[in-house]
């Protein structure tokens, strides 16, 4: 772990005179509240792990770095007052004065950024070698087998999320909820565990990329209003520099946005119908739910899954 001065000089820029004992309470607030609800223990186990030498060294220096930014990040509001029985106050001298307040949010923004690069990094290493984590790998994977977009790769080939786990792994709440909405009232429960976790045919996998394409488009729709995520022309991705009194500001929907989610929602809606067309023109090679794994409508035709009303599912 980050316990000295030379430790931490090895991640972010300090003093010498720096106290670690003054930081580490943070390190430790850092652990619980950014770096354990994705990879668990590592930053307290990782230095007595027994894997590959040049893993390890990677592996320590990401979850390090993460650590030591996200911890400096909570410690800024505090490095510059004194707490004591009387109250607290700021510690200025002659020699020094206080940086201003934009200052200082500019410099908590780039430790987050530094922090969430660093775990998203991580994460990518940690997913590519489940074999030297398996405790990782069984307790806090960024594969999700009981989705059809399982992956961080499957989201990202169908919209552009700059290939983040973390945005990933936030968005995952909407990708169920847009497969339950969009494919459950579709699809039979037999056929969709199958495309989950079946061993595919070249027809399935049309159809699975057809269906994962839709969820995609449909679930960026959905969150493109809450504000969470930063929208721009060439993608999605969380906003990882947000201070905390940012993350609750409400979404302007002007016209442009409101033509962004139309177009994603006829995306999805286009995907889906490709898949249900494909289907049917090639039913012997779709046995599942005795051969019908299109649920009938009770009505005639077949009427759109998606409509503009899916943003506020």
């Amino acid at each position: 772990m980050i316990n000295t001065v030379e430790i931490l000089k090895q991640y972010i820029s300090v003093s010498p005179n720096f106290e670690i004992d003054e930081f580490t309470p943070y390190l430790k607030k850092a652990d619980r509240e950014f770096l354990k609800k994705y990879v668990g223990n590592l930053y307290s186990k990782i230095s007595g792990l027994s894997i590959d030498t040049d893993l390890k060294e990677q592996v320590t220096d990401l979850v390090y770095t993460a650590a030591a930014n996200f911890a400096y990040f909570l410690f800024t509001p505090f490095n510059s007052i004194t707490m004591d029985a009387s109250g607290m106050a700021n510690v200025t001298s002659d020699n020094r004065s206080n940086i201003t307040m934009f200052q200082m949010n500019d410099i908590r923004r780039e430790l987050l950024r530094s922090a969430h690069s660093a775990m998203d990094e991580l994460l990518e290493v940690l997913e590519a070698n489940p074999e030297s984590f398996p405790d990782w790998h069984e307790n806090y994977s960024t594969i999700y087998n009981q989705y059809i977009v399982n992956s961080t790769s499957a989201f990202q080939s169908g919209y552009n999320i700059h290939n983040s786990r973390q945005t990933y792994l936030a968005l995952q709440p909407s990708i169920q909820l847009i497969e339950d909405k969009l494919l459950g009232v579709t699809f039979c429960n037999e056929f969709l565990k199958h495309l989950k976790t079946g061993d595919l045919s070249t027809h399935d996998k049309i159809v699975k990329d057809y269906l994962a394409k839709a969820v995609v488009n449909a679930t960026v729709a959905k969150v493109c209003a809450e504000g969470v995520f930063e929208i721009t022309s060439t993608g999605i991705k969380m906003k990882f520099d947000a201070l905390p009194y940012e993350q609750n500001i409400a979404v302007q929907m002007n016209e442009q946005l409101k033509n962004k989610i139309d177009n994603l929602n006829a995306n999805a809606d286009q995907y889906s119908k490709m898949a249900v067309e494909y289907i049917k023109e090639n039913p012997a090679a779709f046995t599942q739910c005795n051969g019908k794994p299109i649920i009938e409508k009770t009505t005639a035709g077949y009427k759109p899954i998606i409509t503009k009303s899916i943003v506020g599912i």
